[in-house]
């Protein structure tokens, strides 16, 4: 981030955004492994506040750069690493005795018309679309413009999704957790 950035955004302001990068970039790395693990939380989590910053006088300082590793029941673990101070990138790597899975741009995709994902050495695009070919620069299919319908369908139609609250609540907490492993 640029140094001017740092006196209005409010993910470095800790009266508007306490976690820093951990409750902006982070949130979307813990929110993958809980989906990857079923929404099993980790019985231990261990974070590390590599830097921290304050957005100004009287203002505490929030995570800037920070890394964590969660270790769930069955001896699996998962790590992340998310900052602030580095170009934009996100990236996934799930890997098992059996293979691996590899996707690019997990959070922001560079085309949300065309989605790629490696699975053990082999590309696979996704299309997330009935347009096929006939793409322009519009974001009517974008992640956020889906999330957006996908809302407006569950409030006209009352069936809400029993789950949403579920998965809010155990990303928080563990957002949560990775804070105050890192900061005792």
């Amino acid at each position: 981030m640029a140094e001017n950035v740092y006196d209005s955004n409010i993910r470095i302001n800790s009266k508007l955004e306490p976690a820093g990068c951990v409750g902006d970039l982070g949130w979307y790395n813990i929110r993958f492994t809980l989906w990857a693990m079923n929404w099993k939380m980790p019985r231990e989590v261990r974070g590390h506040i590599l830097t921290e910053r304050s957005a100004g006088k009287g203002l505490a300082p929030v995570p800037m750069e920070y890394s964590a590793e969660m270790i769930f029941d069955d001896n699996t673990s998962a790590s992340f690493y998310c900052t602030f101070l580095a170009q934009y990138q996100n990236w996934v790597h799930v890997s098992g005795q059996k293979g691996w899975l590899q996707i690019p741009n997990f959070v922001h995709g560079a085309n949300s018309h065309e989605q790629v994902f490696e699975l053990n050495n082999e590309v696979v695009p996704v299309k997330c679309c009935k347009c096929w070919g006939r793409h322009n620069k519009s974001e009517e299919y974008s992640q956020h413009a889906n999330m957006m319908r996908n809302f407006a369908n569950q409030v006209r139609s009352g069936k809400l999704n029993e789950d949403w609250p579920m998965w809010a609540l155990k990303t928080q907490q563990l957002v949560d957790a990775c804070l105050d492993t890192a900061r005792r």
